[in-house]
């Protein structure tokens, strides 16, 4: 019999992260929030920056992916992403 395979959130992961192996995670949140900041204050709902695209609800950063993703109906890259904002 196969065992079921355990997943892990990433909020579990997060807080074993710097609760148990004891990383401070916090420079990472700045370093993120630096990335969006005009964005936030545009009121975007993404930003594209350094090769990534942030995506926004509102003050909250809810997933980073890369900016320009394979397309797996034709293989190719999907160039359809928010505003570009280059000038880290």
């Amino acid at each position: 019999m196969k065992k079921p395979r355990i997943h892990i959130t990433d909020h579990a992961l997060v807080r074993y992260a710097e609760e148990v192996a004891g990383l401070d995670l916090d420079p990472v949140r700045e370093h993120i929030a630096q990335e969006v900041a005009r964005g936030v204050d545009m009121r975007a709902i993404g930003v594209r920056k350094t090769g990534y695209v942030y995506k926004l609800e509102g003050t909250k950063v809810v997933t980073i992916t890369p900016s320009s993703k394979p397309n797996k109906r034709k293989g190719s890259r999907s160039g359809s992403a928010p505003a570009e904002d280059e000038d880290a």
